[in-house]
């Protein structure tokens, strides 16, 4: 029998340890998870899990263990990590950086680096870091959430695209390492998972949903379904459907076309507004953390979509709106973390604006 693959998994909240549970019952991998403010009730009591695809489970742990941080291989003599799967929220504005985050479990030229996170360009701050690694893209059509610490609901089935990101210098090994993921990960027979080489259109693609359900959900509080259900009862002219969420998702079919030449037909806007079952009432995952008081992925979802689409003389009027209101909701969160002091800024707003 091969070895198992050794997976480092940075991010155990819902979408991190359903991945953790799928390789696992996949029997080809053996998996460590990172986590953060649910490490101490997992190390004591394990995760308890509901999902639509493996069953419940509980006192449940990978076979690689929990930890608290990004083990240091090098300095620790650990056996190197082949497949460092990255499901952290990835905001570039919010320091440490990704590539900072993972960087001691990183062996160069010999782990590769999932990104298994919404957004574009994410992967060339990934390049820069580690230009002997390959570096893959994950893309997760899933919905799994941590209801508490500890415990994660996941009620939408696994689908996860799995494709080497174009333009890094070791490309031809890259795919291979992205085709024996789809092994790895399709192993255990209960998900969705193929290898899809057309990174950038399955990146626009998850854009209809991140770029527009995302924001509109983590702003006005309620998931896909409420959002739909209420266009019953709004009686002013055009719903909440086709005023709001199909404009904006024609601006990103419009932007793909420009940015990236990749061509979205109009009728996957009909196909993402129902994308998520109506029963399920999922929570996008900027809700998730708006719910929770936690930063947002504002810049890899809207603002460097925006910056992209304008570089090519393209304007998003509904998704830039969306864009500042987050950004609004970030600043929030920056104060409540003691990140910005607005007395301060109220000083420099008076000597520069008034």
């Amino acid at each position: 029998m091969l070895p198992k693959s050794r997976v480092l998994i940075v991010g155990g909240g819902g979408i991190g340890t359903i991945a953790a549970l799928n390789l696992e019952i996949g029997g080809l991998a053996s998996v460590t998870l990172v986590l953060r403010s649910n490490y101490e009730v997992v190390k004591n009591h394990g995760f308890t899990v509901q999902s639509i695809d493996h069953g419940d489970a509980t006192g449940w742990r990978p076979s690689g263990g929990v930890m608290p941080r990004v083990p240091n291989v090098l300095a620790h003599s650990l056996e190197p990590f082949d497949f460092i799967f990255c499901c952290t929220k990835n905001i570039p504005e919010i320091p440490p950086t990704l590539a900072e985050i993972v960087r001691p479990a990183v062996t160069p030229g010999h782990s590769a680096i999932v990104l298994v996170q919404n957004g574009l360009n994410i992967e060339k701050a990934i390049f820069q870091a580690f230009p002997e690694n390959v570096c893959l893209s994950g893309v997760s059509f899933c919905g799994a959430e941590e209801t508490k610490p500890g415990y994660v609901v996941h009620n939408d089935t696994d689908r996860l695209d799995i494709g080497a990101f174009p333009g890094q210098q070791k490309e031809s090994k890259a795919i291979e390492a992205a085709q024996q993921l789809v092994q790895m990960y399709a192993a255990s027979g209960h998900v969705e998972t193929n290898y899809n080489q057309d990174v950038k259109c399955l990146r626009w693609r998850k854009l209809l949903i991140n770029a527009v359900y995302n924001p509109i959900s983590a702003l006005a509080n309620p998931d896909t379904s409420r959002i739909r259900l209420s266009s019953l009862i709004d009686k002013d002219g055009r719903d909440i459907i086709d005023g709001l969420l199909k404009p904006a998702m024609k601006e990103v079919i419009v932007a793909a076309r420009a940015v990236d030449n990749v061509e979205l037909e109009e009728d996957l806007i009909n196909t993402t507004v129902e994308s998520d079952p109506i029963e399920a009432f999922i929570a996008p995952s900027m809700l998730q953390d708006v719910r929770k008081g936690r930063f947002i992925e504002c810049q890899n979802i809207l603002g460097e979509v925006i910056r992209a689409a304008e570089d090519v003389g393209v304007e998003m009027p509904i998704v830039r709106t969306l864009y500042h209101l987050c950004n609004a909701v970030q600043f929030r969160t920056r104060e409540a973390y003691g990140m910005v002091d607005s007395q301060i800024l109220l000083k420099r707003y008076r000597r520069e604006r008034l």
